[in-house]
C-alpha cells in the first residue's frame, strides 16, 4: 500500500506508524519522513534563518529517518535536504529568502525523485524476467512495495505463474506482502520461514526460478546484508 499523506497531520503518529511496522517499505517510510519534515516545518516562522532551518531538519527528519534502523533512502532524503539548505545559503545574504517554503518546496522535490524513480523500475521491470526460458514460481522474503507492483504486472501476463512469500520474523513483513499480492488477484502461498530452503532446493510444491530479497543494508561498494531468513 502505498503511503498515502493526508492521513497524517500530526508528527508524532508518524514516527509510531514507522516505528510499529504500520509505515512499510523503503519507499513509503521515505515518503513519510519528507512528509513529517513538512509538517514540521510549520515550526519556523517567515524570518526564520538558515541555521535555524538546518537544526530543525536535523533533529526531526533524522528522528524520522532513524526511527527503524534500516531505512538508507529515507536518510538519504534527509543528507538531500541539508545539502541543499547549505547550497541555497551560499547564494543568499542573511535575512533573505523564506527558508520554511523553500525547506517545503525541497521536500516535494525529494518526493517527486523517489516516484519518479519507482516508477521507472517498474517501466523497466520486464527486463528482470528475461534470460529465463519459464518462468515456474517466484519468492519473496520480506516486503516491498515495488517488487509486489512489479511481480503483479508480470503476472498480469502470466496468470499461471505462482508466487511463494516467507512470513519474514519477528516483524511479519511478508504477511503484508503476501495479503498485497492476493489483493491484485495473485496465487499466494505463505510459509514459515524456514519452510524456504525446501523451495528453493525444489523440494517445495513447485519450483522457484525468481526470487525477490530483502538488502537490509547496501554498501558504498555495493555489498549486501540480508536479513536472518536469507538462505544460501
Amino acid at each position: 500500500m502505498t503511503f498515502k499523506p493526508e492521513m497524517y497531520v500530526e508528527y508524532e503518529e508518524l514516527i509510531r506508524d514507522i516505528k510499529s511496522i504500520k509505515i512499510q517499505g523503503a519507499t513509503n517510510v521515505a515518503l513519510a519522513t519528507l512528509h513529517g519534515i513538512k509538517l514540521i516545518s510549520s515550526k519556523l516562522s517567515d524570518s526564520a534563518s538558515q541555521s535555524e532551518t538546518t537544526d530543525l531538519v536535523k533533529s526531526y527528519g533524522y528522528e524520522l529517518a532513524n526511527a527503524r534502523d534500516n531505512e538508507p533512502l529515507a536518510r538519504n532524503g534527509v543528507k538531500y535536504i541539508l545539502y541543499k539548505i547549505g547550497e541555497a545559503g551560499k547564494n543568499l545574504e542573511d535575512g533573505e529568502g523564506n527558508w520554511r517554503e523553500l525547506l517545503q518546496e525541497l521536500c516535494r522535490e525529494y518526493i517527486r525523485g523517489i516516484e519518479d524513480a519507482k516508477k521507472r523500475i517498474i517501466e523497466n521491470s520486464k527486463g528482470a524476467f528475461s534470460g529465463i526460458e519459464e518462468v515456474r514460481g517466484i519468492m519473496t522474503h520480506c516486503h516491498s512495495s515495488t517488487a509486489v507492483t512489479v511481480i503483479a504486472n508480470y503476472i498480469s501476463d502470466n496468470p499461471h505463474v505462482p508466487v511463494v512469500t516467507t512470513e519474514t520474523r519477528p516483524l511479519y513483513q511478508g504477511r503484508k506482502t503476501a495479503t498485497r499480492l492476493i489483493e491484485k488477484g495473485v496465487d499466494t502461498t505463505m510459509i514459515v520461514d524456514s519452510a524456504a530452503e525446501s523451495f528453493i532446493t525444489d523440494k517445495g510444491s513447485f519450483p522457484i526460478d525468481i526470487l525477490f530479497i530483502g538488502a537490509d543494508q547496501i554498501t558504498s561498494d555495493g555489498s549486501t546484508i540480508n536479513k536472518i531468513g536469507s538462505w544460501g
